[in-house]
């Protein structure tokens, strides 16, 4: 079969040839495409709906602010980009954010906002713990290895480093624990 295929191709033209290959990347472009809007949507109406409700995916909502503080002692985690979000929106909304023990997973992303640690609005407890590995598919409960590099691209090197984190490559399920009293001196001086 494959021998078919490869005489058909050699036999037609460069220009056909440029065309087909143009066409299968519009084309694999297209479904890529599809599945991240689909994800993103699916997203967007939870947040919406949990909004609406009053309530948010994490605890980092802003909706559980209290006087203008968000306080985490205890959380396992969740979805990453959910995470992400409504980080940002806690931060855009003026709220201090206090880690003061267990904080894994998705909600160890909070240590991407470098500038906010070293201005005060975020606070790292020294008895902080942070739990990093590698992103799991919901479905599937498997690595999957796009997320975690997306996931290891937005942490500090002081971070990766105080947890002793391996390439997003070779990072596994196991939780790399890294503590508060490690890590803020090291982004207070912006490693």
């Amino acid at each position: 079969m494959m021998g078919r295929i490869a005489r058909w191709w050699r036999s037609i033209g460069e220009a056909a040839r440029r065309e087909i290959r143009g066409a299968v990347f519009w084309l694999v472009a297209f479904v890529l495409a599809g599945i991240a809007v689909g994800y993103l949507m699916r997203i967007a109406a939870l947040l919406t709906a949990m909004t609406a409700a009053g309530q948010g995916a994490t605890p980092f909502h802003p909706s559980n602010a209290r006087d203008g503080l968000i306080v985490i002692d205890s959380h396992n985690g969740g979805n990453v980009i959910m995470h992400r979000v409504e980080i940002m929106w806690a931060l855009e909304a003026g709220h201090r954010i206090e880690i003061r023990d267990r904080c894994m997973s998705a909600c160890a992303m909070i240590l991407e906002h470098r500038e906010a640690i070293r201005s005060g609005q975020i606070v790292i407890s020294p008895r902080a713990t942070f739990g990093i590995h590698a992103a799991r598919n919901a479905e599937t409960g498997l690595i999957d290895r796009p997320m975690t590099e997306y996931v290891m691209r937005h942490y500090p090197q002081s971070v990766l480093r105080a947890a002793r984190v391996p390439g997003p490559d070779q990072i596994g399920l196991r939780m790399h624990l890294v503590h508060g009293r490690d890590l803020s001196a090291a982004i207070q001086r912006g490693e």
